[in-house]
């Protein structure tokens, strides 16, 4: 079997969402780890504030 590929993830999230959205992408974020030919170095989560200046 082939060693595990490092890899890093950016998740751009709305700060809009609502907290059902956000705990299901934090349970996404955590099935990262079962990855079978990744390796998960670095996970950062962004949240988009332009709709936020809007109002």
């Amino acid at each position: 079997m082939d060693p595990k590929t490092s890899v890093c993830f950016v998740v751009l999230a709305s700060s809009e969402a609502s907290e059902r959205s956000r705990e299901e992408l934090k349970e996404a974020i955590a099935l990262l780890g079962k990855l079978s030919c990744w390796k998960i170095e670095k996970v950062t989560l962004f949240e988009d504030q332009r709709m936020s200046e809007l109002k």
